[in-house]
């Protein structure tokens, strides 16, 4: 029943997604175009028509920026989607429909969950898609070193051909350095690492549908604005009480550090490290799991839709 539940979910946003997403997609290459073509003319239009240069310039300049401005909107669209439909069909009067269904209420959740993880990374895979056609069409600004050319360190960018291959090549030296300097540890922390992107992800989920649940069970009319109210006091909170964390255990760290690995060989100060990270992930597990049993238990002992 879950597998049909989230068919139906995914292809109700799917209908709507894809059309934003292809046109994202279009204008976020327009825009990587536009970068190259205000280098290439800050490089070699000197020749050019003043008029004609200044009118490129400008029209590329303001392209470039709604392309930004429109990978931004486009996560924020895409998290309107699927939570506001977690909202219409928990919590309006499709709820009477949706919980007429003979489906336990923790499974329809469960659908809503995955639904939103799912088509949230969808639409950070859509913007890293971009990033990388941007490194690929767009001009290098690290200049070419002799680590790779045999030129020496102050020796101008060069371009070869009308794509751009000195960013990638760039990333994987710095791949290859931390394989020679951490060898297989490397795969446990791009691991561990994407671990915390998947937990972050359901924690920011759990967070908002959470505030949702809570605003729609509280109140007996605006729902939708008593959840929004609620969800901006609370990731606010969360915000401002992450960041004081962050900023506190960071000086400790850095202290801490100095003298813990001092003593430490490499292997075992890999091993320390990847520790750190799997209990950040532990961490991240423990508070994911607890926001969304909140809702849950809300949606299922409290929801009161009259």
């Amino acid at each position: 029943m879950l597998k049909k539940c989230l068919k139906y979910d995914l292809k109700s946003i799917w209908n709507v997604w894809w059309i934003i997403a292809v046109s994202v997609l279009a204008v976020g290459i327009l825009g990587c175009v536009c970068v190259r073509g205000l280098n290439d003319i800050s490089r070699g239009g000197a020749d050019m028509d003043p008029v004609l240069r200044t009118v490129l310039e400008i029209t590329m300049t303001l392209t470039t920026g709604l392309a930004g401005l429109g990978l931004a909107a486009f996560i924020t669209v895409t998290e309107i989607l699927v939570f506001l439909r977690f909202y219409r069909n928990f919590f309006t009067d499709e709820g009477y429909l949706t919980f007429t269904l003979p489906v336990p209420r923790r499974t329809l959740y469960l659908s809503k969950t995955l639904n939103t993880v799912i088509w949230t990374t969808a639409a950070f895979g859509v913007v890293a898609v971009i990033v990388l056609i941007g490194l690929w069409i767009c001009p290098s600004t690290l200049k070419l070193t002799d680590i790779w050319t045999g030129l020496p360190d102050e020796s101008p960018q060069v371009i070869v051909g009308p794509f751009n291959l000195i960013a990638f090549k760039t990333i994987g030296d710095g791949f290859t350095a931390m394989w020679e300097g951490v060898g297989a540890w490397l795969i446990v922390y791009i691991a561990e690492a994407l671990l915390a992107l998947v937990l972050l992800d359901l924690f920011e989920v759990g967070l908002i549908q959470m505030c949702i649940t809570i605003g729609s069970v509280i109140a007996k009319k605006h729902k939708l604005l008593a959840s929004i109210g609620i969800c901006y006091a609370v990731t606010t909170a969360v915000a401002t009480t992450a960041e004081v964390l962050f900023m506190i255990s960071l000086f400790g760290m850095i202290d801490g550090a100095g003298i813990l690995f001092a003593d430490l060989s490499l292997g075992a100060g890999c091993g320390v490290i990847a520790l750190v990270m799997l209990l950040a992930c532990v961490v991240l597990a423990i508070l994911s799991a607890i926001l969304h049993f909140i809702a849950l238990g809300n949606v299922e002992r409290r929801l009161n839709l009259a």
